[in-house]
């Protein structure tokens, strides 16, 4: 995968955007011309029907203002549909991509909803008044010239406000910009927090944990509400001092035009008219101060989703490969492990290094050794999750980064070491929610992981419904219907993690049967365990210790080695 395929993609959705952005600003130009109409009515109204007193002119100008305002609303009802159209747009083109870096992001301890929420920002910010208002801002010299046609000093008077004005946005801009980062960063981390919470909220509860962790929420919530309320104090405070400041200009305006008008330099009419399209002039840069906290927002999601598609391998689309039917096989693999300030570099400790082997179809590994030696970080490696930072691990030849991420995982199986399933019914889960299985490879997984009966024996067997408001199953029930999942349509490669962990003597049994069967078909089996009842049926062997490879061979040569008995003993 390339960085220049995600920009591409990201592109792609950017230039309808561009496209829609211009015709708003071309029914902006309309509008604010439209928005003219009232200024010079009032114009007319006092230098030409009053002094006048014809009745006929003033029906024709009340038509002509009518039928001009008529289509203001037209255009403004465009300009908002366009907006909005370009927004959800924008959003539909991405929201798989975000939701997919959102799902890889969780498997490497992200915040698993932030694309998608910085997605959401962009669409809110898009369909809202907030660009409407920034195209509006182009529009202000135009006005400032008709004060200035008007007369010289009505126009100076208009140009000196509008630089204070200027001036408080901008002070504006640098406060809140500076709150919301940190905000942003805050958010993250509180969010992620709430999510490991509610993925471990039954050992919270059973624990006692509730009060403590509430409190640590409670911290980490108070810091971003007090940041983000202080951006909006500023805010606040800004678009309060410019409203403010805005109708003491016209009502300068307005005595400045009397003060003329009894010189006999301007008419009653134009005294009018100047402060209307001067409050029109500051109208566009009130408006954007309005919105000022969402663009400042909609800029940093903008800037976050740029830099995840960047960093994405989702965008790639090497060439399909056929399923793998040759051996796995690791080359000096090393993986680094994440330093103090959650970075990745030559200083981090290894997980793993100089891990070495090669498995055929048809092998059993059982990947043994004390806790904390990296034997998960290695069943991650092996299905995709984690890339190695060194060396290769290549299936049927090809290396993992040749293979669509989604393709390759159709031809891996994988039970983690915590079991989730999802809300769905059983089927569904075992056929990894692929509308396309047919029942008979759904019951053929089932029954190769011996949860067939387990599950004729629920209360709507395959179609009943678990996860949030369905049936809670026990963990060796969960355990066995996720083995199942994992050797769905016989994948070429199936990691099994602490497989066992929530068996009794039957599950045991049928785990060894699962192995054995899964060897038979020509599957490569890697299972990940401390007890020795799962390495029944497996023929190979690779012993960790401190993420180092201590010994690799046939159950036969390493058995009797102190290297392999000494970590079962310890699991015993």
């Amino acid at each position: 995968m390339t960085q220049q395929s995600s920009n591409n993609e990201l592109n792609g959705a950017l230039r309808p955007l561009r496209s829609a952005m211009v015709n708003v600003a071309l029914f902006s130009g309309m509008v604010n011309l439209l928005m003219l109409a009232g200024p010079l009515f009032m114009l007319q109204i006092y230098d030409r029907v009053l002094p006048s007193r014809s009745i006929s002119t003033l029906i024709v100008l009340c038509l002509l203002v009518a039928a001009l305002y008529i289509f203001l609303a037209i255009f403004n009802f465009i300009r908002s549909s366009i907006l909005n159209r370009a927004g959800l747009g924008f959003e539909q083109k991405l929201m798989g991509r975000a939701w997919r870096m959102g799902l890889v992001g969780s498997a490497q301890g992200q915040a698993p909803t932030q694309p998608v929420q910085d997605l959401t920002i962009l669409r809110q910010f898009i369909s809202g008044n907030g660009p409407a208002a920034l195209c509006d801002l182009p529009w202000v010299p135009i006005y400032i010239g008709f004060v200035f046609m008007l007369h010289t000093s009505l126009g100076l008077l208009t140009v000196a406000g509008l630089v204070v004005i200027l001036a408080v946005t901008l002070a504006n801009e640098l406060i809140t910009n500076r709150a919301l980062q940190g905000t942003s960063e805050n958010s993250a981390k509180e969010q992620q927090m709430r999510h490991d919470c509610m993925q471990n909220a039954d050992a919270i509860l059973s624990m006692g944990m509730i009060s403590n962790l509430t409190s640590k929420w409670q911290l980490m919530r108070n810091a971003d509400c007090s940041k983000l309320q202080g951006s909006e104090t500023a805010t606040n405070a800004m678009a309060s001092t410019i409203k403010g400041f805005r109708l003491l200009l016209q009502s300068s305006l307005l005595a400045l035009g009397a003060y003329l008008a009894i010189h006999q330099e301007v008419s009653m009419g134009a005294m009018i008219a100047a402060s209307i399209v001067a409050g029109r002039a500051f109208s566009p840069v009130d408006q954007a101060l309005g919105h000022w906290r969402g663009f400042v927002q909609a800029r940093l999601a903008f800037a976050r989703i740029r830099q995840a598609f960047a960093n994405s391998q989702d965008a790639n689309e090497p060439i399909a490969l056929p399923k793998p039917n040759g051996p796995l096989e690791l080359s000096e693999v090393l993986k680094l492990g994440a330093t103090g300030a959650g970075t990745v570099d030559a200083k981090s400790k290894p997980i793993l290094q100089g891990i070495s082997l090669q498995l055929n179809p048809g092998d059993a590994l059982a990947v043994i050794g004390p806790s904390a030696s990296g034997k998960s970080t290695l069943a991650q490696m092996l299905t995709g999750l984690q890339s190695a930072d060194r060396g290769a691990i290549r299936l049927d030849g090809a290396p993992y980064d040749a293979w669509h991420a989604e393709l390759l995982g159709q031809h891996i199986g994988y039970l983690p070491q915590k079991v989730q399933l999802l809300a769905g019914t059983i089927k569904d889960n075992i056929a990894r929610f692929d509308p396309n299985a047919t029942d008979q490879e759904i019951l053929q997984a089932a029954r190769l992981a011996g949860a067939h009966e387990i599950i004729m024996r629920l209360p709507g067997g395959y179609g009943a419904q678990i996860g949030s408001g369905g049936f809670h199953l026990s963990g060796g029930q969960a355990q066995r219907i996720a083995l199942a999942r994992a050797v769905f349509r016989n994948p070429s490669l199936v990691v099994l993690d602490e497989p066992n962990s929530n068996l009794d003597a039957d599950g045991d049994e049928a785990l060894a049967h699962c192995i054995k069967a899964l060897r038979d078909a020509g599957t490569i089996t890697v299972v990940v365990t401390h007890r020795p009842s799962a390495m029944k049926n497996v023929n190979m062997v690779l012993v960790l210790n401190e993420g180092r490879q201590v010994k690799f061979g046939p159950v036969s040569e390493t058995q009797d080695k102190p290297a392999v008995t000494q970590p079962l003993k310890m699991a015993g």
